[in-house]
């Protein structure tokens, strides 16, 4: 990220997310890009296998949390020779800063990613400034 002190990002969030019982699932930052417009900071997370209805996107004193349970996968019969997918759940921390309209932000879940766009406050946005 530049050096844009709006958002800051974290490794992990600061709210727990809850398993079910009995499961050993790992829960994983999602990668994340963020890039700025000129009315707003756009945040987009790969979240594969995330089911949109699951995720939770919260703002809470100026952070941003998002998570999504882990879902497992269905095994198939037979015995088990090798496996590197496991239930993963997500979860991701950013910081906001002061110039972002908390009120009017916006997030959408489209084939595996989240795209959250929060708008800036409106002294942040550019503008001109006449000459006398």
């Amino acid at each position: 990220m530049t050096n844009n002190k709006e958002i800051a990002v974290t490794h992990g969030s600061s709210e727990p997310v809850t398993r079910p019982e009995g499961r050993e699932d790992q829960y994983l930052p999602p990668l994340a890009d963020i890039y700025e417009t000129q009315d707003a900071y756009v945040i987009m997370l790969d979240m594969p296998g995330a089911q949109k209805e699951s995720i939770r996107v919260r703002l809470e004193r100026g952070n941003l949390t998002v998570s999504a349970p882990a879902i497992g996968r269905a095994h198939q019969p037979g015995t088990v020779l090798h496996e590197e997918t496991r239930g993963t759940g997500f979860s991701r921390a950013f910081s906001l800063g002061e110039g972002i309209d908390l009120k009017n932000v916006d997030a959408h879940f489209q084939d595996g990613v989240l795209t959250i766009k929060l708008f800036k406050n409106e002294e942040l946005k550019p503008h001109e400034i006449s000459i006398r």
